[in-house]
């Protein structure tokens, strides 16, 4: 697909262009698989009680012992066979329902949380009502009513006088360790396939319907293809316009369910888009335990977040001893919605505060610039 004239740009384009030939290939080939499924038991039953009634209109017009013109089989015949397809598709759906509910060997326990847990398994949105401040919606706008509401949080912005003072804050970053994230050279074939065996089957896809089923299935096939693209595009700093589109699912948190803030947005994202961006991530990982405060033990490699708790049972077993600090306090603060308030351009000054490469924090702007969300609710 990518030929050697090709600048980043146009194989970008490409790409979208051949992602969605694709989704239309497996769509036709779906709907041609549906009316191929002509030996199922309950197509047998449809071509059965067809004849069936085809044989009654012709014994309503004439009592006679005719014969079936079409398998050549009375009309007791007939229902034998339906009574016998019933039984034989009885059978099946008892076979595979035993098949599925009891443990074999190579079996997970998928299958049995899946039957038991009612978590995920109604989160239908029943009723919506605009948050503050909001226009007015119809009852079946609860798509419109979450974008409304979360819109102004997702695009919150910071001052740049309280940019600069935060990002004041930290010490400036070391550039030694991060000079290969400057290049290409982070994309190899073993970042890459370790990216995709991170991705996990049965997830639900993004905008682009192409899930990580489809990446897994030809990894074998994809992954030259896809290296030569993320080096090429990550050398011109650009991205597809697929990367920066997302759906957006919303769980249900506690709280009124007719207050969309209510809900907790999940974004959906191609799976092309988590391939780039894990290998990015990735060499990320290894760079931050030099970076990130030691009392941050949160989503660091390399630190437990049952230290921070150690750390706290020591200070209410050792501060009643301590005159000085017996009547000390401990505060325990959760941002609301913290990442979803995060304004990017905070988040490119603190990368260049940490010294990591400017093609790098261009790159990272790239896939942050543009950005889309579709809110899906009820579907």
């Amino acid at each position: 697909m990518v030929e050697e004239d090709y600048t980043a740009e146009k194989a970008a384009d490409a790409w979208d262009k051949l992602k969605h030939k694709i989704v239309l290939g497996i769509l036709r080939h779906k709907k041609a698989a549906k009316v191929s499924l002509k030996n199922t038991y309950r197509k047998k039953m449809k071509r059965l009680y067809r004849r069936y009634d085809q044989q009654m209109d012709r014994e309503a017009v004439a009592v006679r012992e005719g014969r079936d013109q079409l398998q050549g089989k009375t009309f007791t015949d007939l229902l034998h066979v339906i009574s016998e397809t019933k039984r034989n598709w009885l059978r099946s759906r008892q076979r595979r329902l035993f098949r599925s509910h009891t443990w074999r060997r190579g079996q997970t326990t998928k299958a049995m949380f899946q039957r038991i847990s009612c978590r995920f398994g109604d989160n239908v949105i029943p009723t919506l009502r605009p948050a503050e401040g909001n226009p007015k919606r119809g009852v079946f706008e609860k798509a419109e009513i979450l974008a409304d509401a979360w819109s102004p949080i997702l695009q919150g912005s910071a001052t740049r006088a309280g940019k600069a003072i935060v990002v004041e804050w930290m010490p400036a970053g070391s550039t030694d360790d991060v000079s290969d994230l400057e290049t290409q050279t982070l994309f190899t074939t073993e970042t890459l396939d370790a990216a995709f065996k991170a991705c996990k089957s049965g997830k639900a896809c993004g905008p682009d319907r192409l899930g990580n089923d489809w990446y897994i299935h030809y990894s074998h096939e994809l992954i030259l293809l896809m290296l030569k693209l993320f080096r090429l595009w990550y050398n011109a700093h650009v991205c597809p316009s697929s990367f920066v589109e997302t759906d957006v699912f919303c769980l249900k948190k506690k709280g009124n369910g007719s207050n969309p803030l209510n809900y907790r947005p999940l974004s959906l994202l191609n799976t092309d888009y988590k391939l780039f961006t894990r290998v990015i991530a990735t060499a990320f990982r290894r760079t931050l335990d030099s970076r990130v405060h030691p009392h941050q033990h949160g989503f660091v490699p390399t630190r437990d977040i049952h230290a921070v708790l150690d750390y706290f049972m020591a200070a209410q077993a050792t501060v009643p001893q301590s005159p000085e600090l017996r009547d000390a306090v401990v505060l325990l603060l959760d941002f609301a919605k913290a990442y979803d308030t995060l304004d990017r351009e905070f988040l490119y000054a603190v990368l260049s505060r940490h010294g990591y490469p400017p093609h790098l924090v261009e790159v990272i702007r790239t896939l942050h610039t543009g950005t889309s969300g579709r809110f899906l609710a009820n579907g």
